[in-house]
């Protein structure tokens, strides 16, 4: 177990997170033994709070063979660590650093042309081959090519001599196997349209969800990222994944208060005798509750 604790000035923090690596990768190996299916870990948000890097290599430990983050920055981070693992950074915004992702040998997912020419533009520039995972718009609409510019991103991609498609892939939205039916579909309808433009990209869909319902899903990779922090997809059919993450804190006051007496800034009226605890958390100690607990009778 590692240890992130808020620094105190007066010792040990009061309040900590405690961090399964062998957890991540135990969690790894079931997974990948489930779909048999090669494994992207998606360590994005710094490892979802549990550390990018250590996350990361606990994935790869456990089978993943490769990475996936949301920024280019993120992906940097992994290669200024030393990881090696080919990683896929598929958050493009404007200002992203594409320059220097592609001199750390970082794969990207462009969803327009216009993103695919820049890439090829500043890949020609430094005199390397961009690696790409073109990302089309399936129905969930949150990010991805719309179906109205599939010919021009393929087209724009098949035409670029600095630049080498490796995936074609798309996220699905969805809890059941229904819902990836029509997804499943329009993908498989991009890669066909995609190999007419001289394109032979794997296929990706998956993510934990997914993954653990519908095996079609699985194609040539899964992307999974809560599963491998412990997440169960399916709580009433759980997979046996172990817990990562462990917060503990100390109760720092312990006080009776009558019935009917004011708390807090909300100015809660009790309506019964309580014992109230104050637990050193909150926005200052850099953990925001976002869900008030029921008071425990006294």
């Amino acid at each position: 177990m590692e240890t992130c604790a808020r620094p105190t000035t007066w010792g040990v923090a009061p309040s900590h997170l405690s961090v399964s690596l062998e957890a991540i990768q135990s969690n790894t190996a079931l997974m990948l033994g489930m779909c048999r299916t090669p494994v992207m870990a998606v360590v994005k948000a710094g490892g979802f709070g549990m550390g990018a890097v250590r996350a990361a290599r606990a994935a790869l430990a456990g089978g993943a063979s490769e990475l996936g983050v949301a920024t280019c920055s993120e992906a940097i981070e992994l290669r200024r660590a030393g990881i090696t693992a080919p990683i896929l950074a598929w958050v493009l915004h404007e200002d992203a650093p594409i320059a220097e992702a592609l001199s750390c040998g970082i794969r990207l997912a462009p969803s327009s042309p216009a993103q695919v020419r820049h890439i090829a533009a500043v890949a020609a520039q430094q005199q390397v081959i961009a690696e790409l995972e073109l990302e089309v718009e399936t129905g969930m609409h949150r990010s991805g090519c719309p179906q109205t510019h599939w010919q021009e991103l393929f087209r724009a991609a098949a035409d670029a001599d600095s630049v080498q498609v490796l995936g074609l892939w798309t996220h699905l939205a969805g809890t059941i196997s229904e819902h990836f039916d029509e997804p499943l579909e329009c993908l498989a309808e991009a890669a066909a349209l995609a190999e007419r433009s001289g394109l032979r990209p794997r296929l990706h869909a998956a993510a934990s969800v997914a993954a653990t319902v519908d095996p079609r899903t699985r194609l040539d990779l899964v992307r999974l990222g809560a599963s491998l922090f412990g997440i169960e997809p399916v709580r009433d059919r759980p997979l046996g994944l172990n817990a990562v993450a462990r917060w503990e804190t100390r109760v720092s006051q312990v006080r009776d208060v009558a019935v009917g007496e004011v708390v807090g800034y909300d100015r809660v009226v009790l309506d019964h005798p309580s014992r109230l605890a104050l637990l050193p958390v909150g926005y200052a100690d850099g953990i925001l509750v976002a869900q008030r607990w029921p008071m425990a009778a006294g």
